[in-house]
């Protein structure tokens, strides 16, 4: 492939992905029964509260409760846009996945990134931040906390809000992550059940 053929086919990824992304944005969910659930309660319609499971209320107590979830997924996407190591362990067999440390050089070095030349506002905020990005290369392992409405399957050991029924049954489970130093110094994080 010449340069200028390159070139054409990243102008049209560029664009389809400009397109996809666009769309995305667009698929909003405000009929699920959580949805109904909270307005309910914002209308303190005591029989729209029924909306949830009593599965699904005790999953909501745990999610605000003892599981701290809400430290992290909370807002109107249930994600903090953050980024954190929640001590999940490696997957066996598997290199170790540097999270957000491993992947912030290419970030900036990529033509696509939102100050290079497929940008449609390569001056604009989102250019300006990737210069503000901490390369924290001293925490490998954090990763951006997901959106819970859109989560996939959670990782070994890591849970989603929208996949409780994928949760192994408590003889297979593994065991919970340690939590990361940081979360047990006052930050909120994954919490353990105490057994027995």
């Amino acid at each position: 492939m010449t340069d200028d053929q390159r070139a054409a086919a990243d102008l049209v990824l560029v664009n389809a992905g400009k397109a996809l992304a666009a769309f995305e944005r667009r698929l909003l969910s405000f009929d699920a029964p959580f949805d109904r659930y909270l307005a309910a309660l914002a209308a303190r319609d005591a029989d729209g509260l029924a909306a949830l499971t009593d599965s699904a209320r005790r999953g909501l107590a745990l999610f605000v409760g003892d599981a701290g979830c809400v430290a992290c997924h909370r807002g109107p996407a249930l994600s903090d846009g953050d980024f954190h190591d929640i001590g999940l362990p490696p997957i066996a067999g598997r290199p170790v996945d540097p999270g957000r440390s491993g992947a912030l050089a290419d970030v900036r070095a990529d033509p696509r990134n939102a100050a290079g030349r497929y940008s449609d506002d390569p001056a604009g905020d989102r250019a300006l931040r990737l210069g503000d990005l901490d390369f924290d290369l001293g925490t490998p392992g954090r990763f951006k906390t997901p959106p819970c409405a859109t989560s996939p399957s959670p990782a070994p050991g890591a849970t989603t809000a929208a996949s409780p029924a994928s949760k192994p049954s408590s003889a297979s489970r593994p065991a919970p992550p340690r939590p990361h130093p940081r979360h047990s110094a006052g930050r909120p994080g994954p919490r353990r059940r105490a057994s027995g």
